[in-house]
């Protein structure tokens, strides 16, 4: 299933995550892009994406070319766009981009090599100091009281409510949580 932030929401999170033209933001299952592109647009910042699905892979690449097409025939700012087709979880791209990112989003739930249901958060432990992270609430919830516990000691966490159009896919308040690498 396929899901989208709506720019209310991102514009939320780029102003409570504070960013400038010199933060550095990683949205990890990128799909085709937009939180890459609004990010690059609202703040002149540099975006990194990681997509698994090869066909929100080429859209992305299609939406990030017209956009710098645009940057260059104007006079908007727009920060560097790059967005990879890897698997979030394995890709030690992933973890390097990680390590530098002001703010990590991410929507996800995975599937480990067994099938199994496997949460992205174990990935984000290299993150620097400050590091803001927006988790969805399915996925959250999703870690075992193990990892729950770990996150609890890597990050403070703060629970937030979507608003009415925040999200594609729901317009009753469900929670989503606002993170900040200890």
């Amino acid at each position: 299933m396929y899901g989208k932030f709506n720019p209310c929401f991102l514009q939320r999170i780029f102003e409570e995550a504070e960013l400038t033209s010199a933060s550095y933001i990683v949205d990890m299952g990128s799909g085709v892009g937009d939180v890459v592109v609004q990010a690059s647009l609202y703040a002149g910042c540099s975006a990194f994406g990681i997509e698994l699905h090869p066909d929100l892979m080429k859209l992305a690449e299609g939406l990030l070319s017209h956009i710098q097409q645009l940057g260059q025939l104007s006079s908007i700012p727009i920060g560097g766009m790059e967005i990879i087709q890897r698997n979030m979880l394995t890709d030690a791209t992933a973890k390097y981009h990680i390590e530098h990112a002001d703010l990590i989003v991410c929507n996800n739930q995975c599937l480990d090599a067994q099938g199994k249901k496997s949460a992205t958060v174990k990935n984000f432990d290299p993150c620097q100091e400050g590091c803001d992270y927006s988790i969805s609430e399915d996925t959250f919830y999703f870690l075992s009281p193990k990892w729950r516990a770990w996150v609890a000691d890597l990050f403070s966490t703060k629970k937030q409510v979507f608003q009415s159009g925040d999200v594609s896919w729901s317009n009753n308040g469900k929670d989503y949580y606002w993170q900040v690498k200890k």
